[in-house]
């Protein structure tokens, strides 16, 4: 990991700026942040380790517990409440048969609320790991759970 963290290095200006896209690369290797991780980036990156666990704790997209492999953010900013997303998540935790914040138990999903995605135009709408859906229905997630779960038993 030491010689990715580098090669990310390279391309900023300085390790402050680095640092997000060091932590985004270790969640999408580890699916979190652990402390090992922070020491290993604090001695790499020569930040504190408190600089480092106060940035994980800002962004909730980043988490310090493991997650399930595909991590679903469901916008609960007012547009996409207006549209819908209070029933959506509704409709993911029975799908899913978790709670916000909770894993499935096969470690396949994990769902999360969040504020505003950028996509209030296509509310309600979702991110699932690095994919923005739009304009979501009950019946549209739904296939987009399935499809992913087909697709990991192949």
């Amino acid at each position: 990991m030491k010689r990715e963290i580098k090669k990310i290095l390279k391309e900023f200006e300085n390790s402050e700026i680095a640092l997000l896209q060091v932590l985004n690369y270790i969640q999408s290797k580890k699916g979190f942040v652990d402390d090992e991780s922070i020491e290993e980036v604090s001695n790499i990156l020569k930040i504190s380790r408190d600089e480092i666990r106060s940035l994980v704790s800002f962004y909730h997209f980043i988490h310090q517990e493991k997650t399930g492999k595909y991590r679903i953010y469901v916008c609960t900013n007012i547009p996409c409440l207006l549209k819908g997303a209070d029933k959506l998540i509704s409709d993911i935790k029975n799908f899913l048969d978790i709670e916000i914040g909770e894993t499935t138990p096969d470690g396949l999903f994990s769902v999360f609320e969040t504020e505003c995605i950028g996509q209030c135009d296509s509310a309600p709408a979702i991110i699932i790991n690095d994919k923005i859906y739009r304009n979501l229905s009950r019946e549209k997630i739904k296939k987009i759970i399935d499809r992913i779960k087909k697709n990991e038993e192949s």
